[in-house]
């Protein structure tokens, strides 16, 4: 990490654009350097530099996982108003960078990294929220959405919304496959629940055996093993 750094600081003086600076923040990010990420912020507000989608959905999964929810709900709610972001110091700017931005909403993207983020911390009426919120917004949930939440309540045991959420993807016809079937399986072998996993462990073997998909073959291997 130290060295990481030390190349970031060289690359202080080196002009940089907005990809450079949302390459940058990213891997900064997998290391949750969030002070580091910030000074970043800084430099794109010195420059003038406004975000784009790629960098709300960057910023939003990065302090989701730093559990600073409270960020992740600003950096929302600004995408949302279409807000400056408090980057800017006088007037004109602030007219341009709402020109600039104000086409930036959030995408169904946004709303299922805010929903697994989080979900992931067990935020249960957070998620519950956003995926209201994406649907007030004209967004409906797709099969990435279903999958998260299959997780996320699977996690939380709470197996009514499990099979509520499996159930509502098959009428709207949105076709289970392996993401699902593998939250299923883990969900209910955690809660040991074994009678009631067989089941989904039998669809997923169909469907690796249909997709030759080896990452799938494996887990269910070391599944069996456990």
């Amino acid at each position: 990490l130290g060295d990481l750094v030390s190349e970031m600081e060289e690359l202080h003086h080196v002009e940089k654009n907005l990809d450079t600076y949302n390459n940058i923040i990213n891997l900064l990010g997998h290391y949750k350097q969030i002070d580091l990420i910030e000074k970043y912020l800084d430099e794109m507000k010195s420059n003038n530099i406004p975000w784009n989608r790629y960098t709300y959905n960057m910023l939003i999964n990065i302090y989701g996982n730093c559990k600073k929810f409270d960020v992740v709900k600003s950096i929302y709610n600004e995408m949302v108003h279409h807000s400056d972001h408090d980057m800017h110091d006088n007037d004109d700017k602030n007219k341009q960078q709402e020109t600039r931005c104000c086409s930036i909403k959030p995408d169904s993207y946004t709303y299922n990294t805010l929903i697994n983020v989080f979900g992931k911390h067990k935020q249960i009426a957070d998620v519950d929220y956003f995926v209201d919120e994406m649907q007030n917004n004209g967004i409906e949930p797709n099969y990435y959405t279903y999958n998260i939440l299959i997780s996320i309540y699977g996690k939380d045991k709470d197996f009514y919304m499990v099979n509520k959420i499996l159930r509502r993807m098959k009428r709207i016809g949105i076709k289970p496959g392996v993401s699902t079937y593998m939250a299923l399986v883990v969900a209910y072998t955690r809660a040991g629940l074994f009678d009631d996993c067989e089941e989904h462990v039998e669809k997923l073997e169909r469907l690796v055996l249909k997709n030759k998909n080896y990452y799938v073959k494996t887990a269910l291997e070391k599944y069996y093993k456990e």
